[in-house]
């Protein structure tokens, strides 16, 4: 079995204030594409039933930038343009999960955040805060009489039988069943941030970050996961006295 979905060009814009007409907005942009795919084997004479499953999701185009009114369009860039490639695979043998696996590679990542861009998002993040506050409301309390304590020791006897009974039922000589194993990995080509100070009549860069070769591996299963990663990371402050970068 194959399946496709596909979208180009969606867009999700996040309002500093919807009353206001002139209100500010960052606007996150992407192409998704993913793919599906499912295979079962069936061996009839061991009765064994081999099932593969594997997602492919290519995440294109992905940028984000900030608008200092809605109705004008001028884009100013938080992010530029990468691209994420995600693939997930599972197989299962008789119902059983034998091996699960995760593998993320990101393009180049080129960030530049502002003082007035922080104070954006957090407004933004704020006002969806309150707005959820006010659709939810206070939940009522739940009813602590004695009534509803003998219900709950009911339950939780009538599930304690219930428990006992499937497990006398079951065999106790079978095998114990071996922990799916789990493989990730993930790579970044290169990573970087800069910080600017626009408070200021001309803006001025603050901090920069830079990250190049990062990857990261992990093997092993739920409970006992290994895993090891390795990167080259530079961080610099600016001099603006003398307009240059150091470390």
């Amino acid at each position: 079995m194959n399946a496709m979905v596909k979208m180009v060009n969606s867009k999700m814009i996040f309002l500093e204030d919807p009353a206001i007409r002139e209100t500010r907005a960052i606007v996150a942009q992407c192409a998704v594409e993913v793919h599906f795919t499912r295979e079962v084997k069936t061996f009839e004479a061991t009765g064994r039933v081999e099932m593969s499953e594997s997602v492919h999701c290519s995440i294109a185009e992905n940028e984000m930038y900030v608008l200092r009114s809605i109705h004008t369009w001028h884009p100013i860039p938080i992010l530029e343009r990468f691209g994420v490639e995600v693939h997930v695979r599972r197989t299962v043998v008789n119902d059983v999960p034998q091996l699960m696996s995760a593998h993320v590679e990101v393009d180049d990542i080129d960030a530049k955040l502002s003082f007035n861009d922080l104070l954006l998002g957090l407004s933004i993040l704020n006002r969806k805060s309150l707005a959820h506050r006010g659709i939810s409301g206070e939940e009522p309390l739940a009813s602590t009489g004695p009534s509803s304590s003998l219900k709950a020791n009911s339950t939780a006897s009538a599930s304690t039988a219930q428990r006992t009974a499937a497990g006398s039922s079951t065999n106790p000589t079978s095998p114990p069943v071996k922990p799916a194993t789990i493989l990730v990995q993930f790579g970044l080509t290169s990573l970087h941030a800069t910080l600017v100070n626009d408070f200021t009549t001309l803006p001025i860069p603050v901090l920069r970050l830079s990250a190049e070769d990062i990857s990261f591996v992990a093997d092993g299963t739920l409970q006992q996961l290994r895993g090891e990663g390795s990167t080259h990371m530079k961080v610099e402050y600016f001099n603006s006295p003398t307009l240059v970068w150091e470390p």
